[in-house]
């Protein structure tokens, strides 16, 4: 199984920290984690992806105390406060990528209700499938997706 925190990057390690994922078209994505980080990540199982089940695969991905704590201060300055989700194509907008074809169809692998929305269990499936795997595994997902002769 995979650790969570990424092998290429130190997503956790500092205030501001580039990603580059392939998907949004080898340029830079600037994550601001925060100086400090007020916002905890407590569990309510009336909200889809906050629950009990989060929790789990939170655990199974041996993500610690604090990292969900700092995933869930980005996701919760991201998504709508009266749907708990947050947009993808507004995400896109704000950190200043363009929202290509080929990242339509990759997000909608882990949009599971398909309304072009992520509830924090996908988001974080998101970060953990880009973040904690290497180029050739990133490589052979986007194959993997788009090979027609399957």
């Amino acid at each position: 199984m995979k650790r969570f925190a990424a092998r290429r990057i130190s997503f956790f390690g500092g205030i501001h920290q580039s990603v580059q994922p392939p998907f949004l078209g080898g340029q830079q994505l600037l994550l601001v984690m925060g100086a400090i980080f007020g916002r905890k990540f407590v569990r309510d199982d009336k909200i889809d992806g906050q629950g009990k089940q989060f929790l789990l695969f939170a655990k199974k991905i041996n993500m610690q105390k604090y990292e969900v704590d700092r995933i869930y201060e980005v996701f919760f300055g991201l998504e709508n406060k009266a749907t708990h989700l947050v947009d993808i194509k507004e995400m896109f907008h704000i950190y200043r990528r363009p929202y290509t074809l080929i990242a339509s169809v990759i997000m909608q692998v882990f949009d599971r209700s398909k309304t072009g929305q992520v509830n924090l269990m996908e988001f974080v499936l998101i970060l953990w499938c880009f973040l904690a795997t290497d180029e050739d595994e990133l490589a052979r997902l986007c194959f993997d997706m788009f090979d027609i002769y399957k």
